[in-house]
Formats: structure tokens, sequence, C-alpha cells
């Protein structure tokens, strides 16, 4: 029992000690974990979100201290000096935090208001610029940085990314007020240069999202009316007159389209115009003593408005009717200038109209000056040379209308009508022009590449120092005999004369960029790789926002494995011109396929399929590199639906594909699915 007894106390005893050393252990441990970055860390997030920013500032910078610098430390530095007003320190810990992590948002974001807070622009645009290729779709990094670009005045980079908020937001109601500002940016850039349709597309784009804003629609009808679209324009101030009768710039344009189109509903609209506004202005003037009869009058107030707007259409259409029809030299040369203009501003069957003056008073004079009528003063040449002129410029008309065959009927006219010309050589820079056009129209409709050999033939006769012909040559030999290696050796020695010539004839230091890029593409398919570069990468030079040259040379970068860097460079340039093009969307890929970002370049190849599927087209070369890249992702069964696609497709590949290849890869990976 007294043995029991003394166990018991030694038990005791020792479970004591056990406890006692146990206490000590876990007081010394806490004390040692006091000590180290991660309790510092949790203390200062503790703090930080009990708003002790004083005690969050120690506990981060003991984290730092105890483990070295770390992204997170450092952006929360730098959060509480920004939300505590010190932008200074803020900038400088988010700078730090950035350095250490390039791809971390969270203090890009920060660092970024940091730099909007201490007005450095372009730092914040450089931070900006980091995190929209991070996060290519965040509305908010791309509307600051379309916003941020329009405030510096650079307004081609605000609109390369108020286009790509327009493609992340457009299908998405909740953003109707920030899609319309962005479709009004686009629309104003556009119109400032001088790109009508571009201006029209967009607004009726606004139209839809808000059909009730007056300011709006007064300013789609102008715009229907600059784009040729006199009817259209009509019906929308029409709009305007229903909600204000008395809307005083929605009856002028209605009046201005209204004689413009020799409506007859023009004299009512002019009636009630006149009731409620002084007519001060030349043009309703001159309108107003036309219907009066009154032509003289009507012809000085009509020239009057043309001194003060030389290109007004409806001024030179008033011109036209007062003109006495007997005098058929001034009535051929007002209609003329009233089809050149509706010409300009795409109002075709306008044109055609007046074409069809010019082409029955020509013929008249010449009947006249024939028959020895001492009234016509023109020479049967110049009548002719006149003749020619109007078959010219019809034919541009035609062309517009895409009545190509057409176009170049007229133009065989006018080359008919050079031979019934007694000094040909006088006129030989005009004959030059019309060989030319002919050209360009015969290669539009793939017209026999024997013809438009003699056509050029006969224009380098004409003029040997002038370059558009041997430029023309070059192109017409790549569309029609690129498979042909002698073509396209003559082809590379057409586009260097047109180069050479531009350079020797004009004085300047280098031809067109298209000059140069053509060349490029001809010395691509002669195997000279170098030269192609070098031609190429002039062409981007002198116009570094041509999307087309941007993604041809990225594109062949990255088929030769070499500047890929460069190469992904000019590809986000070429998509930000045209960021929903499934071409450039599939080199974007390609290229990434290279850099061996396989995730990134599937969802850009993916996306790239399902533009062009929804444009109803197919393109082989698409499907082959989404087999590639599922294949390198070990993703067999998507890699063999995709090869299998592109050799069923093989005939729509926009370049040429290897079709044993694609059976060989296809067969591979078969039999290694059979295989597991």
């Amino acid at each position: 029992m007294l043995i029991k007894r003394k166990f018991q106390k030694s038990c005791i005893t020792i479970c004591a000690l056990f406890s006692l050393l146990f206490i000590n252990f876990s007081l010394v441990a806490e004390e040692n974990f006091k000590e180290t970055p991660g309790y510092f860390l949790d203390m200062g997030f503790s703090y930080y979100f009990e708003g002790n920013y004083e005690k969050a500032l120690e506990s981060f910078q003991k984290n730092i201290q105890l483990g070295g610098e770390n992204e997170v430390s450092l952006r929360y530095l730098g959060k509480i000096y920004f939300e505590t007003g010190d932008f200074s320190k803020a900038t400088d810990y988010l700078e730090r935090a950035v350095a250490l992590d390039k791809k971390s948002t969270e203090s890009l974001k920060l660092l970024g208001e940091a730099y909007i807070k201490t007005g450095k622009v372009e730092k914040l645009i450089e931070v900006y610029e980091k995190m929209a290729v991070l996060e290519p779709d965040n509305i908010e990094i791309i509307y600051t940085l379309a916003q941020v670009y329009q405030n510096i005045n650079n307004q081609r980079k605000s609109i390369i990314y108020y286009k790509k908020l327009v493609a992340i937001i457009e299908a998405d109601d909740s953003f109707k007020t920030l899609l319309t500002n962005s479709y009004m940016n686009l629309a104003n850039y556009s119109y400032s240069i001088e790109r009508y349709d571009q201006a029209l597309f967009y607004y009726k784009k606004i139209y839809e999202l808000d059909k009730f804003n007056m300011d709006n629609l007064y300013i789609l009808g102008e715009l229907y009316k600059l784009n040729g679209f006199f009817a259209e324009s009509i019906k929308v101030n029409e709009q305007l007159l229903s909600k204000d009768p008395e809307n005083i710039a929605a009856l002028e344009s209605i009046v201005e389209s209204l004689f413009t189109l020799n409506d007859p509903r023009i004299e009512a609209y002019l009636s009630y115009f006149s009731k409620i506004s002084k007519l001060d202005n030349e043009l309703f003037k001159a309108m107003s003593y036309f219907y009066a009869e009154n032509y003289e009058d009507a012809e000085l107030y009509f020239n009057k408005a043309i001194e003060k707007h030389s290109n007004r259409l409806s001024a030179h259409i008033g011109l036209f009717r007062v003109t006495d029809s007997k005098d058929l030299s001034t009535l051929k040369k007002r209609a003329f200038t009233v089809m050149v203009l509706c010409n300009r501003i795409g109002l075709y069957a306008l044109s055609q109209e007046y074409a069809g003056v010019v082409f029955e008073t020509n013929n008249k004079q010449i009947l006249e000056k024939k028959s020895g009528n001492q009234n016509v003063n023109e020479t049967e040449d110049q009548l002719r040379l006149d003749l020619i002129e109007f078959y010219y410029s019809y034919s541009m008309t035609l062309d517009k209308l895409n009545q190509k065959r057409q176009a170049i009927a007229y133009l065989s006219n006018a080359l008919e009508e050079f031979n019934k010309i007694s000094q040909q050589r006088k006129f030989a820079e005009k004959k030059y022009d019309v060989l030319l056009a002919m050209g360009w129209q015969l290669l539009d409709v793939h017209e026999s590449h024997l013809k438009i050999k003699d056509i050029l033939q006969k224009a380098i006769e004409l003029k040997k120092d002038d370059p558009r012909a041997y430029y023309l040559k070059g192109i017409y030999l790549h569309e029609f005999e690129k498979t042909n290696s002698f073509s396209m050796k003559e082809a590379e020695v057409s586009l260097e004369k047109a180069v050479d010539k531009y350079i020797n004839g004009s004085g300047e230091e280098s031809a067109p960029s298209s000059y140069y890029f053509y060349l490029g593409v001809i010395e691509e398919l002669n195997g000279k790789y170098d030269e192609m570069v070098e031609n190429l990468e002039k062409s981007i030079l002198l116009d570094p926002y041509n999307h087309v040259y941007l993604n041809y040379l990225g594109y062949m970068y990255s088929l030769k494995d070499r500047e890929i860097d460069r190469a992904y460079e000019y590809i986000k340039r070429a998509l930000d011109e045209e960021p929903e093009n499934e071409a450039y969307l599939d080199s974007l890929g390609w290229i990434l396929f290279k850099k061996k970002d396989y995730d990134e370049a599937l969802g850009n190849l993916i996306y790239a399929k399902n533009r062009s599927d929804r444009k109803g087209e197919v393109d082989a070369v698409i499907f082959f590199h989404i087999a590639e890249t599922y294949d390198m992702l070990n993703q067999k069964s998507m890699a063999i639906k995709y090869y299998k696609a592109a050799i069923d497709n093989i005939q729509k590949a926009s370049e040429p594909l290897d079709r044993n290849y694609l059976e060989k890869k296809l067969d591979e990976l078969n039999k290694s699915l059979i295989n597991k």
C-alpha cells in the first residue's frame, strides 16, 4: 500500500513537471512565433481591417524586416499611405510591389490610382497598358485608357480603346450609357478624319440605343446627307419636325434635300419655311427666286452660295437648272460639276442622271461642230477630250456601284475616242490614266491576264518613267501567275522599277508604303527572306497603323520562328485597328503558340474560329492551329477533331496546308488513343 501511495505521489509529481514543461514550451513557442514574418503579416491584416493604420504600418514593416520585401506587404503599405493621403510614399511602395510581381493587378491598379493623384499621366498609361494585357476584358481598365488618351489629345490611341470597349460591352444591355458614349467618340473621330461613312455607321448605332434624343437625330440626318442618302435624311428630319414643327435646322435640311432631289414637295416646304424664318441665307434666297421664275437673281444668289461653300451640291444643281438650254458649253460644264460632286458623296443615282446630260450635250456639240455651226467654240479634239473625261469619270461612278463590267465598257469607249483625236501625243497623260483605270478594272473582274498585260504595255510605252504601270504590273502578275517562278521574278523587277521611278520622278526619299509592301510579298514568294523583311519593315515605317502590313509581317515572322516578340507586337497593333478580325486573332494565337503560351493561344484561336463561324466562313488554317494547340495541351480527342476538320476543309485554307502532315498527325493520335 505504501508502495502504491509512493507510486501515485511520484506520478503526480511527474505529471506536474510535464505540465510545467508544456506550459513553458508553449510560452516559448508563442514568443518565438511572435517573431516570424507570418505573424506580423497576419497582425498587419488585422490592424488594417480594424482601421488602426499606425499599428498596421508597424506590422507590415516588421514583416519585411524579418522576411524581406514581398509584394503583399509592400502593396498594403502603399494602400495605407494612399488612403491617408501620402501619395508620394504610396507610389514608392507600390512601385516596389510591382517590381516584385509584374502581374499583380491589385498593385498595378493602386499604382495607377496613385499616378492619377500625382498627375503622372505617362506613368499612369504605362501601368494601365500592362493591366490591359493582363485583363483584356476589364471594362474599367479599357475605359480609363480611352479617356486618358482622349484627355491628352491622342485621338488614335483613344479610339483603339473605345473600339475594344465596344467589342466587350455591345452585347450587354446593362452598359447602354457607356456604349452610347463609346459610339459617340468613335463617330466624332470618324467625322474629324472625313470618314463620313463610318460616322454614319456609329450614329445609326447611337440612334438604336436612344431614339428620343433630338440632337443625335439631327446629326444622323446630316450624316445621311453627307453620305448621299438624301431620302433617308429627309425622313429623319421629318421625325424632328413631328416633335417640333418650327425646328429651323431640320426645315433647312429638308428644303435643301428636296431641292437637290427635285422632289415636288419642295415648294410647299419652302413656302412654310419662309413664313417662320427670314430667308437671309443666299441658298434659300436663290431657291425662292428660282421658283418665282426670276432666274437672273436666282443665278446670282446660287453663285454667292458657291462663293461661301465651293462644293455645295444643291447650289451647283441650282446653277445647272437656271442655265439656258441653248448654251451647250455652260450646260455641259455645270452638269459635269454636279456629276463629280455626286460621286464624291456617293449619290450615284443622281450622278447617273447628270452624266446622261453631259453625254447628250457633248454629242450635240460634236454634231453641230461637224455641221459647221460657228457657235461651237471648242475644237473637235477638245470636244472628244471632254467626252473621254466624261467616260473616265462615269466609269468611277459605275465602279462605286460595283458595275465593273459597265465601267470597263465606258473606259473602252474612252480609248476608242482617243483614236479619233488628231493630236494624240498632246493628250498622252489622260490616255495613260484611262489605260491604268482599265487595268485596275480588268484586275478586279479577273479578266484575261493577257489583256491586262497588253493594256499595261501600252501605258508603259506612253510614259516610260511613270511608276504606276510598273506597280500595277507587279500586282497583276502576283494575282494571276503566283505559282510561276519566272513571272514572280518579273513581278519583283517591275515593282523595283516602280519604286525607283517614283523616287527619281518625285524627288522624295521613298515611294508610297504599298510599293514596298507588295515588293516584300513578292520577295517572300521568291525565297528572299531578308529582302522581304527589309521592304515590309519599310512599309510599316511609312504607314505604322496599316493593319494589313502589321499582320502580314507579324505572321511571316511567326512562320519562320524569328523575331517572335516583334511579331507579337505587330499583331497586337493590327488588332488595335481591327479588334474583331478573325485572321488577326488567328495570327495572334499562332504567335502565342510559338511563345509556348498554349492556354492563351487556344483562347485566341477559338475566338477567331467563333468570329469566322459568325460570318459563315471557314478557314482550315484556323482548324489546323487549334489542333496543334490542343495537341500540345495533351487534349488528344479535341486535337483529333480539329485535325480532321482541317483535312475536310483543306480546299478552304487561306494558305497552303500539308495534307500528308495532317493525315500523319491524325493517324498517330488515333493510334495513341487505341493503345491507351
